[in-house]
Formats: C-alpha cells, structure tokens, sequence
C-alpha cells in the first residue's frame, strides 16, 4: 500500500488521514466512489465524506473498509496515524 499523500501541504486530522488511505486504496483498484460504495454498501456521500476527512468512521465502517481491501484493521489505522504524523513532519 502506498503511503497516502498531504491534503494541501497542511497537518491531517485522523479522520483526514485515514480518508486518504481510503482514497490511495480506492484508486489503487480502479474504482470510483460509486463503485466503492456499491461494493460495501455505504451511501456514495459517505464514502465522499470519510475520503474527505468530513465524517468520523465508526469502528465497524473501518472493519468493512479493511474486509473490502483485505488490509488487517490495524494496518489501516497505521497508515492512517502515519499520514497524519509525516503531515506534521518539517520540510527540508
């Protein structure tokens, strides 16, 4: 999995962060929002909201997200603390 990229140069939120990993997973398949949502059964503005930092994933949205991709859960809350902490990180 590829590490996801900075929103704008600026720090990530968690949620932000780990919309982000949504997103580079999504693309990474080929698929667009509609397709994803199809796939786990979330609404399209929901998928749109969490790849945009703008709503909160329950518990269980993460473990469907992790089912979907085959991704450990806890591997997807990783990247997603990790993108938030190289977001913050100094730039040379």
């Amino acid at each position: 999995m590829t590490d996801p990229p900075l929103l704008h140069g600026h720090a990530l939120t968690l949620e932000q962060g780990f919309g982000s990993v949504i997103r580079v997973l999504r693309k990474a398949k080929g698929l667009r929002q509609a397709d994803l949502a199809a796939a786990t059964g979330f609404h399209e503005r929901a998928i749109r909201a969490i790849e945009r930092g703008e709503k909160s994933p329950t518990l269980r949205t993460m473990e469907v997200f992790a089912t979907y991709f085959e991704v450990p859960l806890e591997q997807l809350v990783l990247k997603a603390k990790d993108a938030c902490a190289n977001s913050r990180a100094p730039r040379s």
